[in-house]
């Protein structure tokens, strides 16, 4: 199972930056689906992703730009610039936090969800955002923190039942580790 990191200082800076970039997009009238499938599937994405920023071409400028060329302009829609930006925001932030690509996130929860959920999700703290719509879409992953607590219940609940046997002679485990260790001088 994937897991990551907490929601920290890189985590909203850089999806502080990729809302910007989609927000951008808006005011250089450039299509919302096209931009958000473009700029999800691309290298620079998945280069954020990785947190290689040198890769990525550190500046929102070159991102924009490096995007814009690939996309065209002719059809297509704009979004609002407040929606455009919780799109960048929400899927950059689930990808540092869970550790699963943009392409992944694209695929897994649709721009129309989030279109649709706006209202209910941008009020909500980004991690609880992040676990509804995991949860809408069926999606299971876990933080760090979640994964290490599950792990450690499990192993709790065995040391209580867990026994060790030395030359027939059965020992809990809580008992094992209680026998005081000598320290030998070599």
């Amino acid at each position: 199972m994937k897991y990551s990191r907490k929601m920290d200082e890189l985590c909203h800076s850089l999806s502080i930056m990729q809302g910007r970039l989609f927000e951008r997009s808006v005011e250089f009238h450039i299509p919302s689906y096209f931009f958000i499938k473009s700029f999800m599937l691309s290298e620079e994405a998945r280069a954020l992703d990785d947190l290689d920023l040198e890769k990525a071409g550190i500046t929102e400028v070159e991102i924009f730009n490096s995007i814009k060329t690939k996309i065209d302009t002719t059809r297509g829609s704009l979004l609002p610039y407040p929606i455009m930006r919780f799109i960048g925001y929400f899927y950059r932030s689930a990808s540092y936090i869970y550790n699963v690509s943009s392409k992944y996130l694209y695929e897994h929860i649709p721009v129309k969800s989030l279109i649709s959920s706006y209202d209910a999700l941008h009020s909500l703290s980004i991690e609880e955002a992040i676990k509804d719509m995991f949860s809408i879409h069926k999606i299971e992953l876990k933080t760090k923190e979640e994964q290490f607590s599950e792990e450690y219940k499990k192993n709790s609940n065995r040391v209580g039942t867990a026994k060790r046997e030395m030359n027939g002679f059965e020992l809990s485990l809580e008992e094992f580790n209680s026998i005081p260790v000598e320290k030998f001088d070599n």
